[in-house]
Parts: C-alpha cells; sequence; structure tokens
C-alpha cells in the first residue's frame, strides 16, 4: 500500500477519533499501529492546530523531556495564525532543565521531591512549604496551568502514571510512542524483614502469619480468596504507616542529605513493600479458585526473599479520559493491561521501498558481540561489511545495542552514524539516510523477562509458566519456530528463541522484535526506497517486514577468504607459507604445503594477504610491516598487522612464530602495486581499490 494514502487514512482515522473525544462520543482508547513514519504525530498536531478540538484541555504525553521540546516547537509552527488552534504550553518534570537557565533543574530539591512523590505523599504541602527555594520556584510556577480551561499540554510520559501534575485535567490524551512496558514496577522483601514488620506493624501481625505460612512456604492462593477486602485495608494501613514516617522525615530534615539518610532508614523497614505485597495478593485472591500458585508474587528460597512484580497506577486525572495510544509497534494486549482498559487497534501497513536482505542461521546476540571468545573477530568482520557498504551508500547508519555501540564506534569508517536500541522510538533524524545496518538484538535477560511479564499477568485466570522454575539448569530461552516472509510471498522457517509463557512472549516481542523494527523503519524505507541488511536471525514478518534476500552471515561477509579470517582473529598475517601455518594451521590449512599454495594463489590473483583500502574503506588498524626472524641465514617478511591488539609487534609476533624476530616498517621503496578486488554483498557488486606491497 502506497504510503501517500496510508498517511491520509491515519489522518481521517486521528481526526475522527479527537473530534468524537470532544464530543464525548469517542471509543475509551484506540491504539493506532503497524506504519510508522508515516506522520501520525504531524497528524495529530495539524487536527488539534486546525481546531477539531477548540475548547478542550488535551495532554500529548512523548517519551522524554527533549521530545516533548521537539513536539511543542513542531505544533507551533503548525499553529500561527490560526485562530482555534489550541494554545500550546510545556510541562517540565522536577529534574529537567530550565527554559532559561540549563544548567539548573526546575525544582532544587528535586531528589528530596521525588522520593516523596514514590511514597505518595503530597509533596507541595511537606517538601516545597520548606524548601528554600519555593518562592519563585519553576516547577511550582506551572501550576498556574491549573486555570487553564483550553490548551495542548506536552509532557514526559511519567506524568501517566504520577498522582499530580501541574496541567489541568484533561479532556482527552495522546500518548506517543511505547509506555506499558515503563508502567512495570518490582519490589522486593526478605523474609526476616516481614517478620520483623509484625513489631513495626502489630495490628497486621495475624495477616503477616498468615502470609508467611500460606502465601510464601505453601504459594497457596485460594487460602486468600475470602481476603480480598481484608487486605487492601491492610495495603492502605501499611502504606499510610510509612507515608506518616515520610512526612515527619521530611519536617525534621535540615536539608536534602539529612532527608535522604532518614529515608533509607525507612526503607529498611519495609513498610512500603508490605503495602505492595497485601495488594498485589489481594489482586490475585479473585483469581485464586483457577490458580495452584501465584503469578505476580514469588517467592525464592535460596535468597529467601519475597519479589513483588505489578503495575504502576495510571493517573487519577487519565480515568474515563478517551487515549490516542500512537504507537508503530505498539501491544494492544499490555497496553490495556497497564491502564486498566479496553483498548481498540486499528493496524496500517505500508510498503517498504527498496531492498532488504536479513541473515539466517545466526541471531547475533549481545554475548556473541561483546563476550564471546571470539567476540572480537566478530566486530572485525562487521566493521569490515560496513566498510564495503560505504563504496555506495551516500549517508549510511548501524543500529545495535548501547554496548555494542561503544565498541564498534571507533573502528567504523568516518561518516557512519550510529544509534542503539531504546533511544530511537520518535527521532527523524535518519530519515535521509539510504543504507541502513541493524545489528543483533536486544533480548532481554529471563529473569528480567519473566519479572516483567508476571506483573502483566496478576488478573489472569491461568498460572503463569516459568522456565527459572523447571528443571534446566541454563535458565534460557526454548527454541521455536518462526516465519520469515519473503517480497515473493514464501515464508521461510527460522529457529528463535520463545517462552513458553504467552504474556512473557508478549514482553519479549514488545523488547526485541519490535525495537528491531523501530530500527528498520528510523530511515522511513515508507516513503524512499533504502537499502537495509538486518544481521540477525529474528523473524519479523509479524510486524510487516518482506525480505527481499535472506542469505547466510559467511556469504553475506565473504568469509570464503581465509586471510581476513586469520587476520580478524589473530591481528597478524605474514607472507610466508611456513609461518602463516605456524599460527593458523591446522584449523585453517592442512599442511605447510596448504597454506604457501593458498598465499600463492593470492598472490598470482594480485590480491595481497590483507585488503589495505584506501580512503573511507581503509581499515584504521591494519598496518604494513617487516619482520626477520633472530640468527643468521633469515630475510625480511613482509606482513600485515593489527596494530589495535598488537601495542608491541615484536612480543606479539614473536609468541606467535615461537621465536625471537624483529620487526620494522616496511621499507619505504617497497613496490605498491595498484589492483581492483570483485566481489558482492548481499547482491549488490562492489569495487575496492587495494594497494598491495612487495619487497623492492
Amino acid at each position: 500500500m502506497n504510503p501517500e494514502f496510508v498517511a491520509k487514512q491515519v489522518k481521517n482515522v486521528i481526526r475522527d477519533f479527537i473530534y468524537k473525544a470532544a464530543a464525548n462520543e469517542s471509543p475509551t482508547a484506540l491504539l493506532l499501529t503497524g506504519a510508522q513514519g508515516i506522520g501520525k504525530s504531524t497528524a495529530v498536531a495539524e487536527a488539534l492546530a486546525d481546531g477539531v478540538a477548540p475548547d478542550h484541555v488535551v495532554w500529548w504525553l512523548v517519551p522524554n523531556h527533549k521530545k516533548a521540546e521537539e513536539q511543542f516547537k513542531e505544533y507551533q509552527q503548525l499553529a500561527k495564525a490560526k485562530a482555534l488552534a489550541l494554545p500550546a504550553y510545556l510541562v517540565r518534570g522536577r529534574s529537567a532543565p530550565q527554559v532559561s537557565d540549563p544548567s539548573a533543574t526546575m525544582c532544587q530539591w528535586h531528589s528530596v521531591a521525588d522520593m516523596v512523590a514514590r511514597s505518595g505523599v503530597d509533596v507541595r504541602k511537606t517538601v516545597c512549604t520548606r524548601c528554600p527555594y519555593e518562592k519563585g520556584c519553576p516547577y511550582l510556577e506551572q501550576y498556574a496551568l491549573q486555570e487553564s480551561s483550553r490548551g495542548l499540554f506536552l509532557m514526559a510520559h511519567q506524568y501517566a502514571f504520577t498522582p499530580r501534575c501541574p496541567a489541568p485535567p484533561p479532556k482527552l490524551a495522546i500518548i506517543d510512542e511505547t509506555i506499558a512496558l515503563k508502567m512495570s514496577r518490582q519490589e522486593s522483601l526478605k523474609i526476616d524483614t516481614l517478620r520483623n514488620l509484625m513489631d513495626e506493624l502489630p495490628d497486621l501481625q495475624p495477616l503477616i502469619q498468615l502470609v508467611l505460612e500460606k502465601a510464601i512456604e505453601d504459594q497457596c492462593p485460594f487460602e486468600f480468596s475470602q481476603l480480598h477486602d481484608y487486605l487492601l485495608d491492610a495495603s492502605r494501613s501499611a502504606l499510610r504507616q510509612y507515608q506518616d514516617r515520610v512526612t515527619e522525615a521530611v519536617a525534621a530534615a535540615k536539608n536534602p542529605t539529612h532527608f535522604e539518610q532518614a529515608m533509607n532508614k525507612i526503607a529498611v523497614l519495609g513498610m512500603r513493600e508490605i503495602a505492595a505485597l497485601f495488594e498485589q495478593i489481594a489482586v490475585e485472591s479473585r483469581h485464586s479458585g483457577q490458580r495452584t500458585c501465584f503469578n505476580s508474587v514469588v517467592f525464592r528460597p535460596d535468597t529467601k526473599t519475597i519479589f513483588i512484580n505489578r503495575l504502576a497506577q495510571p493517573s487519577p486525572s487519565l480515568e474515563d479520559v478517551p487515549i490516542l495510544f500512537l504507537d508503530g509497534t505498539g501491544s494492544p494486549l499490555l497496553i490495556s493491561l497497564a491502564f486498566r482498559r479496553n483498548v481498540q487497534e486499528r493496524r496500517f501497513h505500508a510498503t517498504r521501498q527498496g531492498r532488504i536482505v536479513q541473515v539466517t542461521g545466526k541471531a547475533f546476540s549481545k554475548y556473541s558481540l561483546e563476550k564471546a571468545q571470539d567476540a572480537t573477530v566478530l566486530r572485525a568482520r562487521l566493521v569490515r561489511f560496513v566498510r564495503r557498504l560505504t563504496n555506495d551508500a551516500k549517508k549510511l547508519v548501524l543500529f545495535c545495542t548501547k554496548k555494542v555501540e561503544k565498541l564498534l564506534q571507533p573502528e567504523l569508517p568516518e561518516g557512519v552514524s550510529t544509534g542503539h536500541y531504546h533511544a530511537l522510538r520518535g527521532l527523524n533524524r535518519w530519515e535521509s539516510y539510504d543504507h541502513a545496518v541493524i545489528v543483533g538484538r536486544d533480548q532481554p535477560s529471563l529473569q528480567g523477562l519473566e519479572w516483567t511479564a508476571r506483573g502483566f499477568s496478576a488478573n489472569r485466570s491461568d498460572s503463569f509458566t516459568s522456565l527459572i522454575d523447571c528443571d534446566d539448569p541454563k535458565n534460557r530461552l526454548s527454541p521455536a519456530i518462526g516465519y520469515h516472509k519473503t517480497s515473493s510471498g514464501h515464508l521461510v522457517q527460522e529457529t528463535v528463541e520463545s517462552h513458553p509463557d504467552p504474556m512473557a512472549n508478549e514482553v519479549l516481542g514488545e523488547i526485541r522484535e519490535a525495537e528491531l523494527t523501530q530500527a528498520i523503519d528510523r530511515v522511513r524505507p515508507a516513503w524512499n526506497p533504502r537499502n537495509i541488511y538486518v544481521l540477525t536471525s529474528i523473524p519479523l514478518s509479524a510486524y510487516g517486514l518482506l525480505v527481499d534476500e535472506l542469505i547466510t552471515w559467511p556469504k553475506l561477509s565473504d568469509h570464503n577468504n581465509k586471510l581476513h579470517v586469520i587476520f580478524d582473529e589473530f591481528g597478524f598475517v605474514p607472507k610466508s607459507g611456513p609461518d602463516l601455518y605456524r599460527i593458523a594451521g591446522p584449523k585453517y590449512f592442512s599442511s605447510q604445503q596448504a597454506a604457501k599454495s593458498y598465499l600463492d594463489r593470492a598472490i598470482s590473483a594480485s590480491k595481497f594477504p590483507i585488503d589495505i583500502l584506501l580512503g573511507k574503506a581503509m581499515p584504521k588498524s591494519a598496518r604494513v610491516v617487516e619482520y626477520k626472524k633472530s640468527g643468521k641465514g633469515h630475510r625480511w617478511t613482509l606482513a600485515v598487522l593489527d596494530h589495535r591488539h598488537n601495542e608491541d609487534p615484536v612480543s606479539v609476533i614473536s609468541k606467535l612464530l615461537g621465536c625471537e624476530v624483529e620487526v620494522r616498517p616496511a621499507e619505504p621503496g617497497a613496490k605498491l602495486v595498484k589492483t581492483f578486488i570483485q566481489g558482492t554483498v548481499g547482491g549488490m557488486e562492489y569495487t575496492e581499490a587495494v594497494i598491495l606491497a612487495e619487497a623492492a
């Protein structure tokens, strides 16, 4: 489907939803998903600027303060000279930088205020009245906005689950990009701390004892089926007593440091955690007759710790307010659970243009790229692959995990841009790039995945299926069958790691597959032909990805050249058959003669043992040197050395060859022979200019 038609459809749906919300006729929640970069945010801004809801308060929540500023400026441009346009206001959090002085925060005591806010205590009545910066506080000045009867208020996602907000209550809310997983919370409570709370909370002692015996030791949720209201009352009681301690700490503290010290002492008591524990058991008690164990409350005997997995409470201001969710890869299930309401979904698809190549049989895990024994080799091959693409690319961007990004950046050719997962959504900075390389996937740890999924599973009628609790000592995801879909309409089977619990699998997709899809669409392939290389075998057909070519990594990266592989692995390639065999055989050569013959064939084809590329494609770490073994009768031999891993060439080469050597740079008078090497990458031809060094 062409992008212009899809964009028009999206625009009409958005205007219709906003119009009906203003007239109290819209559904409670609608998710627009599927097509990315199709102009959903712009369509919202245009509708509000055109006066579709001219007399209402609208909240627009985006991932962070920086994005809120960008959206605010874009809206201001659209709303110029439009009489019915809503006036726009930017709502900043306490820790956000001030407009007039970016080096200062909106609230000078934001660390104290945030801790008090998390406890549920009214910050303005406790902290602000004692703060020396109360008068003229930029954050408090925003509360003047409460008097507004109309307007567009742009703010960060955090206000979707914050009890109080400087903006007036909305008539309509727009939530841009993924938010459901941000509402996941986890508390932990030691068994000894729980027992000690019997003294701190004597009125709750019988219930604490029952929880210890039935909920923790026996894991019997049905014991609490008749105690739902009692548990909620106990939760409120524990929370009130915790909040009283916090209020007392604020009143007694002389400065933020004293308050933080007092809060640390209160935190040790575990009163906030037991309130959360009672509340979660109450939630689960409604399904206790259908399950044999708790889903969101887990006891680990090895650490004698109770883990409470739950979801943050949505802001009271959003209760019963129509919400329009804009998320190209959003999960309607997770959003509906997070916001405690039914969410309708409208999915749009725009055909991606250009060529998409994806590898099969290799996931490019974080371990393989960061910690595995051959991780350095794999990263070197990735860098070489990117260098070859830069010969044809006008502008190239590489997306990966944050840690891999830091490892690759120093070696990438000049001009290659990078970005990392979970910091891409809503960004348009790469929309003009014609090439994109997506490396690996961000797969959470099994424990982190299950903790998050358990928080979304409290109201399920069936029991959560855990892999951590099974007999597999490796605690890993299970292999499952997925399918790539090609542009020719074929389905190609692929083995992919999966979780047997449906909720855990839903969360996994929102983290792993969704971020891959977000990265692919940063270069806006819906609007312009792009060359995209997906270097992970994770199937993305469920997100509308049609692959033009499926190929193995060795074929895509041209691993057939053994000398390239040896250079990546050892950082040294000598132009000597016996020495080459000494460091690389028998892994790569059956004998010294085989190594010599391979070299001879390479040289006869005018190929030097390693490509010394010109210009932006030149390997930054490759150096041509000469070495000579100690003693009489030995000649100087050419070699290529990777200086990143060989700061002391003499000791490194001596160790590899098992003898003492002398090393010097290649002689200035060495004969340079220029040649060209032909090859293909992902079905595209490339030509590399290569300098070959031969002895003078």
